[in-house]
């Protein structure tokens, strides 16, 4: 096939991936992602560990709200993840 200057080629699909085939990954299968409860989240003894690593990353990310756009840590910013969340909902679908 010839393809000029400037033109998007898009190839054709060669195979296509059942559902079932990427759940299997050679001899390792992949579990699931399930939500947890936030209950359960701060439950027993790795729970209190849980908590206190998620409000320190809260912490960290609010810490970072006031760095400039221009610096690599503004995309761990609080700010910088609202602003792409309300982009992502308002965009048409």
């Amino acid at each position: 096939m010839n393809v000029r200057a400037g033109s998007i080629y898009i190839a054709p699909p060669i195979f296509a991936l059942s559902l079932s085939s990427l759940k299997s990954v050679g001899a390792q299968t992949i579990a699931p992602q399930v939500r947890m409860k936030w209950q359960d989240f701060a439950k027993g003894p790795d729970g209190t560990k849980r908590l206190a690593n998620f409000k320190q990353a809260i912490a960290k990310t609010k810490s970072l709200d006031g760095v400039p756009k221009t610096s690599v840590d503004y995309r761990r910013s609080r700010e910088y993840v609202v602003a792409v969340e309300l982009r992502e909902a308002s965009a048409p679908q």
